[in-house]
């Protein structure tokens, strides 16, 4: 049965066919659940029973990248953890979920609340080993308290078999801050969905993202920034690069309230096409009800500087070697900004797999 996917907070005409996805993504599979595996498990509470209702910080109106798959990761059926980090504290943790051949379908659910003066940084690697069809459903809800901080890196690498389907909430009060990267390398169909709350004065979310997807991958990209609080920030960018018959579709909203006066809002992204078969799709989309605020964005698609490649080429580098440094440099910006080095390179070396053969 078809779904349809991130669809826009405020639609535009039918026939551009762009106000939502359709696809028809498979049932969760029970039997062959993965384990998650976290690196410090005495700071990481497996909970059951985790429901929206359960949760105060969430916006009743919230439902995902779609309202059944999100209700799923409520379910019984979902893996449920809940981090809290006391006031004035520090945590680092890693979420590990590795794909194999008889486990390659996960539901989960991650509850995080950072408390008034606390820092979280989470990583998140997602390795698929499974050359099997799987399923990646999870949510990711996060409460940052009062000049609290948190910082999640997801890198995604591997097998491009799987559907992966990502919810993310996160809530911001007075002078917290967010900071999220994510490198998205390893599934098939990729369905994310962030969306944010900057209700406190002075909040700050920055958000970036990178890809290089080739053959028929799909990517679903989906960011809404609603700016309730005064002088809040929000900044995000994604690069990417789409070679053979990948596919692209991104979709940012900032959302100015009234009475968030001195906001501001960035959104931009970059793709350079790699094949006449490859499609991007870009929508941002800037609302407003506020005077005082100030909204930006950028969106730019095409193909490869040939004078660029020319240069490299006359160095002595081949084409395809040329192809690739030019997108490793457009990425290289954000890739560096992964503390971990294992999780950094194996980005790096995601994206000369992807680039190889070109």
């Amino acid at each position: 049965m078809k779904k349809q996917f991130n669809l826009l907070p405020m639609t535009t005409y039918r026939w551009t066919k762009a106000n939502y996805t359709e696809l028809d993504v498979a049932a969760h599979v029970d039997a062959s659940q993965l384990t998650a595996v976290w690196s410090q498990p005495e700071q990481v509470e497996c909970v059951t029973g985790i429901t929206t209702a359960s949760l105060a910080f969430l916006r009743p109106q919230f439902r995902g990248a779609d309202p059944e798959t999100f209700a799923e990761t409520m379910s019984d059926a979902a893996q449920q953890f809940k981090i809290v980090v006391p006031e004035d504290t520090k945590q680092q943790l890693r979420l590990n979920l590795t794909f194999t051949e008889t486990q390659n379908h996960w539901l989960g659910a991650v509850v995080i609340d950072v408390r008034a003066n606390a820092e979280l940084a989470l990583e998140i690697a997602i390795d698929n080993e499974s050359k099997n069809d799987g399923r990646l459903n999870y949510a990711i809800l996060s409460s940052v308290g009062d000049n609290a901080v948190l910082k999640i890196t997801k890198v995604h690498t591997g097998v491009p078999l799987t559907t992966a389907i990502e919810h993310r909430y996160t809530r911001l009060n007075t002078a917290s801050q967010a900071a999220f990267i994510g490198a998205e390398f390893g599934a098939e169909r990729i369905i994310y969905h962030s969306d944010a709350d900057l209700l406190g004065e002075a909040s700050t979310l920055s958000e970036e993202g990178v890809y290089v997807a080739n053959e028929k991958q799909h990517l679903d990209l989906y960011y809404d920034r609603n700016h309730f609080g005064k002088k809040t920030e929000s900044h995000l960018a994604t690069y990417g690069a789409l070679r053979d018959a990948a596919k692209k579709v991104f979709r940012g909203c900032i959302d100015f309230k009234h009475g968030s006066s001195g906001a501001i809002g960035n959104e931009e992204d970059y793709v350079v096409l790699l094949s006449p078969q490859a499609k991007n799709i870009s929508l941002p989309l800037l609302l407003c009800t506020e005077d005082d605020v100030q909204g930006n964005h950028a969106s730019s698609a095409g193909q490869m500087d040939k004078e660029r490649l020319y240069y490299l080429m006359s160095r002595g580098f081949s084409q395809e070697e040329a192809k690739r440094l030019v997108v490793e440099a457009m990425l290289r910006p954000v890739i560096d900004k992964i503390i971990a080095d294992d999780l950094r390179e194996a980005v790096l070396t995601a994206v000369e797999t992807k680039m190889e053969a070109i």
